[in-house]
């Protein structure tokens, strides 16, 4: 198998929606509320990927600087001993014999956990708002924490590796 993170990614969008509308039947409107809201998560993820594919960034922009204090935080939170575990959707991309490609895949890659993170806070807000998903907040709230922390890893990971690239570019004769 050659990207197993991609199948199970996958699956899982078609696999989730079916068992919430078989929730349904159990009359559980915890479970569905939980289930519907793993599927919308797959969902706004997948649609966060393809989103931050059509958003051009140069990738120079300030923001997709890490400073040396930055690094710190991520030396401090272990992130090299922990970040080749990490799953990754398209091992392609990163391609470590095109650096200045391999930049601007850490910096698409940042992007589409962002907007994965702004999508995360939608079924919160919307189950504030509808009686029924009132008594699943609980299932929003755990799952958006999940989800955010998730994501929040995986942009520390991009940013780690932005830091280690751009080092390695400012080299003389690279």
């Amino acid at each position: 198998m050659k990207n197993r993170t991609a199948l199970i990614f996958n699956t899982s969008l078609v696999v989730m929606p079916v068992l919430s509308l078989l929730s349904l039947k159990a009359n559980s409107p915890a479970l569905t509320v939980t289930l519907f809201t793993i599927s919308y998560h797959l969902l706004a993820n997948m649609l966060a990927g393809c989103l931050s594919k059509v958003i051009a960034f140069s990738g120079n922009e300030r923001y997709f600087t890490v400073s040396a204090r930055e690094m710190e935080w991520y030396r401090l939170a272990g992130v090299r001993k922990w970040k080749d575990h990490a799953p990754t959707y398209e091992p392609a991309v990163y391609d470590s014999r095109d650096l200045k490609a391999l930049r601007r895949a850490t910096v698409g890659a940042e992007v589409c956990h962002l907007i994965g993170i702004a999508f995360s806070v939608v079924p919160v807000i919307a189950a504030l708002s509808s009686d029924y998903l009132r008594s699943g907040i609980p299932a929003f709230v755990i799952t958006t924490l999940l989800l955010v922390v998730f994501n929040l890893a995986l942009i520390s990971i991009q940013r780690f590796n932005r830091y280690r690239i751009d080092r390695i570019i400012k080299r003389p004769g690279v």
